[in-house]
């Protein structure tokens, strides 16, 4: 799907799009609603680096009125794009732990809640979304108001600073940004027990490879599928995933094995390819909460990479948690800071970034 086309069905649902625009051509497009990066677009010529769910934008042909039923029908948070959510994920979308997925559900304060589009800043370059929103966390029974702060940034290709450098001489077409969470609780009975942690997700096209650089040889959780062999390919130094929409799972990583990239390379119709990169800053000796339901008090667990079966839409998610807020101790706010960026190009070329990206010294991998 172009840029334009996105940007069309977009306006025929009712949702205002916000565009920013890189002076090379490349493209961001974001949504007030649930505050979501909704299209990577690396330019004019590109398709959208990030998934969007079909069922829930209208098509060409319908009315306004056809568009705004389409919307009203659709799943309230999974539009697809990348978005913010509070973890952890047993606190928060789980009522009961026994029966995980008979009580999972998304909170609609949370997403799409209710996001307003904040003035001023560099207009063109960023866009800046708030809200303030009560959660209820099912394990410590506490209800809390968060302040939800969300910058997007445009930002310069890494790979291209002081002048030149190796994705200029790959001929890539690159659009990138800074993403800036800011999480406050405002309002609880004084302190508060309830773990609070910014969840980054960004949903993907299914059908590319996610490699994810680690500390030595790293062991996967499989949080969905414990009991059957995880899919990843796992060396020293390095995970793999295909991320296929075929069979769920989700592999999670700690937060001493992870270095904070996740690359994300498939390709594309004739010989082109595209690699997304998200990148941020682990904490090693940080408190991350996000657990398997089977352990629930277990910690560490930073890096998270999620591949559907198809039910909710052929697409993967990369995924990292922060550390939380521990109100026991009298902290009651965070900021948590990453970046996106996505190429596209000719696949040989893409390959190339993608191992120096990596710090790979060999290409035998493809």
């Amino acid at each position: 799907m172009s840029s334009e086309e996105l940007v069309g069905r977009l306006h025929r649902a009712g949702m205002e799009p916000i565009a920013l625009a890189s002076g090379s051509g490349g493209r961001i497009v974001l949504l007030e609603r649930g505050a979501r990066m909704i299209g990577m677009f690396a330019d004019e010529a590109s398709d959208n680096a990030l998934w969007v769910n079909p069922a829930a934008l209208p098509a060409e042909t319908e009315t306004k009125t056809e568009a705004e039923a389409v919307l009203a029908g659709s799943p309230l948070w999974n539009i697809g794009g990348e978005r913010t959510w509070i973890s952890p994920e047993l606190d928060y979308f789980v009522r009961e732990l026994e029966r995980f997925w008979e009580t999972y559900e998304v909170p609609p304060a949370l997403d799409p809640g209710r996001y307003r589009t904040e003035t001023g800043g560099d207009a063109g370059r960023e866009a800046v979304f708030a809200q303030t929103c009560e959660l209820a966390s099912h394990r410590t029974k506490e209800k809390l108001t968060l302040s939800i702060r969300k910058r997007v940034r445009l930002a310069d290709d890494p790979l291209r600073r002081d002048g030149g450098g190796v994705a200029e001489a790959y001929a890539c077409a690159h659009i990138g940004c800074e993403v800036r969470n800011e999480i406050e609780v405002v309002a609880s009975s004084g302190k508060f027990a309830a773990p609070v942690a910014c969840w980054s997700i960004v949903q993907v096209p299914a059908g590319g490879v996610v490699w994810v650089p680690t500390v030595g040889w790293a062991e996967a959780d499989d949080f969905f599928a414990p009991n059957e062999a995880a899919r990843a390919i796992v060396e020293e130094g390095m995970l793999r995933l295909a991320l296929d929409a075929r069979a769920q799972h989700k592999l999670s990583l700690k937060a001493d094995r992870v270095v904070g990239v996740m690359a994300y390379c498939r390709e594309l119709t004739g010989s082109r390819a595209s690699l997304l990169v998200r990148s941020f800053v682990p904490d090693p000796a940080g408190d991350y909460r996000d657990a398997p339901a089977q352990r629930p008090d277990e910690r560490g667990h930073c890096l998270q990479l999620y591949n559907d079966d198809g039910s909710l839409g052929r697409f993967g998610e990369l995924e990292y948690h922060s550390p939380v807020i521990d109100g026991t101790k009298g902290v009651r706010s965070l900021a948590d800071q990453s970046r996106i960026d996505c190429y596209e190009g000719e696949r040989s070329a893409v390959i190339r970034l993608r191992d120096i990206v990596l710090g790979r010294r060999q290409q035998n991998d493809r």
